[in-house]
């Protein structure tokens, strides 16, 4: 499993934080955690994802009506048939780019299953082409495209989803303080994505509190912890988070520090003007 250490600037939110403990009236417990959820939240807004219309023009996707059962043309999005053109391809290539990543898939020593870490490796290889005629050949590549092309489609968010997980286990916690629970919060029952979702655990959350002090700590676990591959594609996700990751991250942390900051401020100057008013 590949971690990668990336640093964020975080004295902005520190000062903020050190305001808030003089002036709010809440338990450091309920403002660190409260501070983690507006910060999650900024960042599930700010950090990017791929839209389908961009997958689709990258693999050359074209859309035709599928069929119902009774053989009627279908309007129904699920039942559309997708095909793949040339238009993503160099000349050099004879076959669709999602065609071509099937094949490629098929191979276990190719640079695509290298470059993945074998995620998404067809263990079966050509044998699935053994057999079959051209027809027969292009039919099972075809489905495999379509397949993928699906699957993309509903991972579009995957860097956010470890944001939303967390995001999930911020408000179980923070509702843990707002009611006043006795005993530990839910997460000390061994909460996880599961109780949301069938989906592995995309995140991490581990807090520290006391009478006089708290620390929350989040992470986005995105294909570190997989039921099926242990995460073996890590590294991957890991250079996605760093690349379009970070910045959405470090503008909330920012973003929050500064309104934070701004709303300390107006009670602190509040408070001077009625003691200036009241010596006067």
């Amino acid at each position: 499993m590949a971690d990668m250490d990336l640093r964020l600037e975080t004295a902005g939110l520190e000062r903020a934080m050190d305001m808030a403990e003089e002036w709010s009236n809440s338990t450091p417990a309920f403002l660190v955690t409260r501070t983690a959820q507006r910060i999650v939240k900024k960042t599930i807004a700010y950090t990017p994802f791929v839209s389908q219309g961009t997958i689709d023009t990258e693999l050359a996707v074209t859309y035709s009506p599928g069929k119902t059962p009774t053989g009627r043309l279908s309007k129904q999005k699920k039942n559309r048939v997708l095909s793949f053109g040339m238009e993503s391809n160099t000349e050099r290539f004879d076959q669709p780019l999602a065609i071509l990543i099937q094949l490629a898939r098929m191979a276990p020593g190719s640079n695509y299953n290298a470059l993945t870490n074998n995620r998404w490796r067809l263990p079966a290889g050509f044998e699935m082409l053994k057999g079959l005629d051209a027809a027969g050949r292009q039919a099972v590549l075809q489905e495999l495209a379509t397949r993928m092309t699906k699957s993309r489609h509903s991972s579009t968010h995957f860097l956010i989803a470890g944001w939303a997980s967390a995001a999930r286990k911020i408000y179980n916690l923070l509702g843990s303080y707002i009611r006043g629970d006795s005993g530990a919060p839910p997460l000390d029952d061994g909460f996880s994505d599961k109780a949301v979702s069938p989906k592995p655990n995309m995140s991490d959350l581990k807090y520290l509190s006391d009478s006089g002090s708290a620390q929350v700590n989040v992470g986005n676990m995105i294909g570190m912890i997989d039921a099926t591959v242990n995460g073996s594609n890590a590294e991957n996700y890991n250079k996605a988070l760093s690349m379009y990751g970070i910045q959405p991250l470090q503008r909330a942390i920012d973003e929050v520090a500064v309104e934070m900051t701004e709303h300390y401020m107006k009670k602190d100057m509040a408070e001077m003007a009625q003691a200036f008013n009241a010596i006067r």
